[in-house]
């Protein structure tokens, strides 16, 4: 994601992708947003949060909205069209992106709380919506193989994809080059891929048995 705002080529040639796994990261991610700090006795116990994260799920499904829109139209006007796809990457890339970050902070403060006493930190209750969830719906047998699928298309196929010739855009005119440095984008794309991998594993690792797991570290 953060590499479509080095690599102004990307923007149009990925758009359709690009804000399509937008759409899916903010439709998945609302249950959760919306259920943080869920109380079966009374009103959410972290308010700012759920309404936080469930307005940052809206954003990114409306700013992708308005990409679709910008794709339809790029030819009748390149320059304008570049600079809201501009707009429209970076709304999405900031929500996904500073939710992440939040999220991160969760998780350092558990191994932070491990270095400290020795032990991982005990939940004596399970969270209330523990197996009861949106994402309990979907049994974790089939969830499974829906995963590794999408870890083998982001691994394999994508990094293989960017390695297509480039379109120049936003002169008017459509012309294709070839990448500057195909192996470096190559090797920067694979490595954030494994390295979001790892991060979804220890994040599901670590808050396994309460609410709030992996949503937004896509």
């Amino acid at each position: 994601m953060a590499l479509t705002m080095i690599k102004k080529s990307w923007r149009r040639k990925y758009g359709n992708y690009f804000f399509t796994f937008a759409i899916l990261l903010g439709v998945h991610t609302l249950p959760a947003a919306w259920t943080m700090g869920y109380s079966p006795d009374g009103p959410s116990t972290k308010p700012f949060l759920k309404y936080l994260f469930t307005f940052t799920c809206v954003w990114c499904i409306v700013a992708a909205l308005f990409g679709y829109r910008t794709l339809k139209n790029y030819g009748k006007d390149p320059v304008a069209a570049e600079k809201a796809l501009a707009i429209e990457y970076g709304l999405i890339n900031f929500g996904a992106y500073g939710a992440g970050f939040a999220e991160f902070t969760g998780i350092a403060s558990k191994f932070m709380y491990k270095m400290e006493h020795g032990v991982s930190k005990t939940y004596p209750e399970l969270d209330p919506l523990f197996g009861h969830s949106f994402y309990d719906i979907l049994p974790q047998k089939y969830g499974r193989p829906f995963s590794l699928l999408g870890w083998l298309f982001i691994w394999f196929w994508w990094p293989i994809k960017l390695l297509q010739p480039d379109l120049i855009v936003g002169e008017g005119k459509t012309k294709e080059r070839e990448p500057i440095n195909a192996t470096s984008d190559l090797f920067l794309v694979v490595t954030s891929s494994i390295v979001q991998s790892i991060c979804w594993e220890l994040v599901t690792l670590v808050d396994k048995g309460t609410l709030f797991s992996a949503s937004f570290s896509v």
